[in-house]
């Protein structure tokens, strides 16, 4: 099963909603199908258990659990797909300052527009912890 990563703020899903939409779905896609493959897996888990307490169970309906082991590398996929567009961008997150950096052409952009980023550059740290 698979649970995406949460944002350490709002200035970071923002920013990276506004360096790449398209990644930013992809993400949110992953979520979503991480979090059927759970409840298919809890499910599941249901069924065998009353299936195992009133001995209707068979040994070869087990490959049932594969289907939520797909959604698991499936969401995976998507989330590193969308990912991947934003650090083609060279998105990054200062955590201490609290705002999102990337390139756009040439320039660099952040969010919130028009962010300062001496202190990050002074701390030498530009990613989250």
């Amino acid at each position: 099963m698979y649970i995406t990563r949460m944002w350490f703020s709002e200035n970071e899903r923002n920013g990276f909603m506004t360096c790449t939409p398209a990644g930013y779905r992809l993400v949110g896609v992953a979520g979503l199908v991480g979090i059927l493959g759970w409840l298919q897996f809890l499910v599941l888990l249901a069924i065998f258990i009353v299936y195992g307490v009133t001995r209707l169970f068979e040994p070869p309906s087990l490959w049932l659990f594969a289907l939520p082991i797909a959604f698991r590398f499936v969401a995976q996929l998507l989330d590193g797909v969308g990912r991947s567009l934003a650090t083609r961008k060279k998105f990054e997150y200062h955590y201490k300052p609290d705002f999102a950096s990337w390139l756009e052409g040439d320039a660099r952009r952040t969010y919130p527009p028009n962010r300062d980023m001496t202190e990050a550059v002074a701390t030498g740290s530009p990613s989250a912890p």
